[in-house]
């Protein structure tokens, strides 16, 4: 097994969810852990969605935010903030800043 994953811009994509993801760690030999690097453009957000059976953690390491989850009112991010998300929970990330809002979603 590879202990060693590089990241690799080029596999990058735009989802349904009105940003770019770059996946940086998905493999099968460890269905546990995901890790995407996402990138969400100034006045943008993502659609309202939710994972099934799977929680989900934004770490923000450049911009700023807002994020919704479930029935919570909306919430603030910035750099360093982590937001958990909960499995089958209703959410959505919103660029409220003027620069591009950059997370890791693991």
């Amino acid at each position: 097994m590879n202990h060693v994953y590089r990241y690799n811009e080029e596999t990058g994509f735009d989802s349904p969810e009105n940003c770019r993801i770059i996946e940086v760690f998905n493999i099968d030999a460890d269905n546990d852990c995901s890790i995407v690097h996402a990138i969400v453009k100034p006045g943008e957000g993502a659609m309202l969605h939710y994972l099934k059976d799977t929680s989900e953690r934004y770490v923000i390491l450049k911009g700023r935010g807002e994020v919704e989850i479930g029935d919570d009112k909306p919430v603030e991010l910035q750099r360093y903030d982590v937001a958990l998300i909960p499995a089958n929970t209703p959410q959505r990330i919103t660029n409220t800043g003027k620069d591009d809002l950059v997370s890791l979603r693991v």
